[in-house]
């Protein structure tokens, strides 16, 4: 407490004298902001991961984003229309200049459809783009081509980071390390694994930041060191807080705590590929049947979330409320006669995740219920920001465990993007052919209740072939200075650091 209020002190000192210069009052402007895992990359393709998104949002702007209350929020795209089932024109915002001083065209929108295109961890953002009709109509108009209608064509590119051409060729490294966008904030400097600095954009499009002049991202894995960090005055922004010290925090002054229920579902996800034992359906639903979700839910998140009924989260808009149930349910009995029907691999299978607190407590679960089954696992852990590139190598994994989630809020669409886009399984054969067909078919639904039933369909085919097992439903839960003003959930669970000031 003593450091709490030698804190205050100093905030009350520079009120004082920001009076005296005439200047806005602040207390503070610059913010600290404690991240789970480190972002492995700054680039403007690849995989999602909580650091990498938060960086993102404050230095790379999309044609849009789920803003505050998941509404389509205009960014680099004034406004749009479909001008036919598979065309959509956008029309860009005027007078908008890079970090590097070079202007923003519709050029830059066509080159970084390119780069998700050749990225493997993003292709799903542009599944049904026909980038070779999608073309440049002025300096500030773009048209994009689909290959066919679907439901979700528009709310994927919410996920774009625009991009120049000749700066990304620059940077010598695909902007990993130093990254350039047209965002409120600009990267300064960087200890990859530790620490990320951004300044404010002063010649902004939408006007320089005014409250928060300098934003720090700080890496700290261990979760009570985060909150600690929280109470020590040495960051302002605990981004995941951790679930023991949810009710501690909470009944504290000084603080607020918000939690939200996310679109993300905690799953086992099973390598399918001819060379892992999981290529075997009924070893796959033999490990399905050995998890209680309930003691997942209490193991990695001491019971604060929900055991899942199944791969996509009841926040989803096309959850059905008959799905109460999980799809399998623990029955060691069962579970014991598959695994015995499969035949029990005679080496160890890998069970992989990326280096959270909540999933190495899952995995452990998991080695011991494998254990009863007559399985050998090995548990492997590899930093968050290359994770997905480590699921995308087979020989490297048996089981992994990760969330899924999709920016539309619609569980088709993230199974369409995580088994057709990504398929880290490597899962194929005529059941594949079924999946594939009735995510593009579903999608393409011109009702909702023909994409419902499609819908249905595929929830029963996932429960039948196991390619992905969910277990829990996950909230999200952030702690933070209450002398933090303005804050909202930006996106799912994002934040928008311009907005964002210290107390007066």
């Amino acid at each position: 407490m003593k450091k709490r209020n030698a804190r205050f002190l100093s905030v009350a000192a520079a009120m004082v004298l920001a009076a005296a210069s005439g200047t806005t009052a602040f207390a503070k402007d610059a913010l600290v902001i404690a991240e789970e895992a480190d972002c492995g990359t700054l680039a403007p393709t690849g995989a999602t991961v909580d650091c990498r998104t938060d960086i993102n949002y404050q230095v790379y702007e999309g044609l849009f984003r789920f803003g505050y209350d998941m509404e389509m929020t205009p960014q680099l795209a004034t406004s749009w229309e479909q001008t036919d089932p598979t065309h959509i024109t956008f029309h860009l915002r005027e007078g908008v200049k890079y970090h590097d001083g070079r202007d923003f065209t519709a050029a830059d929108v066509l080159f970084t459809l390119k780069l998700n295109c050749e990225d493997a961890n993003t292709t799903g953002v542009v599944t049904y783009l026909d980038l070779e009709n999608c073309k440049v109509v002025d300096d500030y108009t773009v048209e994009l081509a689909f290959t066919q209608t679907n439901a979700f064509n528009l709310s994927k590119l919410s996920f774009l980071n625009i991009v120049n051409e000749e700066s990304y060729n620059e940077s010598g490294d695909g902007m990993a390390t130093k990254p350039v966008g047209t965002g409120p904030y600009k990267f300064e400097s960087s200890v990859p694994g530790v620490s990320y600095t951004l300044t404010a954009n002063e010649d902004y499009w939408g006007g320089a930041p005014e409250g928060i002049k300098e934003v720090t991202f700080n890496v700290i894995a261990e979760g009570s060191q985060r909150t600690n960090a929280l109470m020590a005055g040495e960051v302002d922004f605990n981004k995941v807080l951790q679930i023991s010290d949810f009710d501690y925090i909470s009944g504290m002054d000084g603080y607020e705590v918000i939690t939200k229920p996310a679109f993300n579902t905690e799953c086992l996800f099973f390598n399918m590929t001819e060379n892992s034992p999981f290529a075997s359906k009924e070893l796959r639903q033999a490990v399905a049947y050995s998890v209680d979700n309930e003691a997942m839910n209490n193991a990695g998140f001491n019971g604060l979330n929900l055991p899942a009924a199944g791969v996509w989260s009841s926040g989803m808009a096309d959850y059905d409320a008959s799905w109460t149930n999980p799809m399998y349910g623990q029955d060691m009995d069962k579970a014991k006669e598959l695994a015995g029907a499969a035949g029990v691999p005679d080496k160890p299978v890998t069970i992989l995740y990326g280096g959270l607190a909540a999933e190495e407590l899952m995995a452990q679960v998991l080695q011991a219920n494998l254990a009863e089954l007559g399985i050998t696992a090995e548990i492997t852990s590899v930093d968050q920001g290359v994770f997905w590139s480590a699921m995308g190598d087979p020989t490297g994994w048996d089981i992994g465990i990760m969330s899924c989630s999709a920016p539309s809020g619609y569980g088709l669409d993230s199974m369409t993007a995580f088994l057709t886009g990504l398929n880290f399984q490597g899962w194929s054969g005529p059941e594949y052919d079924k999946m594939a067909e009735l995510c593009n078919t579903a999608s393409s639904a011109e009702t909702d209740e023909e994409r419902m039933t499609l819908t249905k369909e595929l929830w029963d085919l996932i429960e039948e072939e196991v390619p992905l097992y969910g277990m829990v439903y996950l909230n999200r839960m952030s702690a933070y200075d209450s002398a933090i003003q303005n804050y909202k959930v930006f996106d799912q669970f994002g934040i928008y650091v311009k907005d964002l000031s210290f107390a007066e």
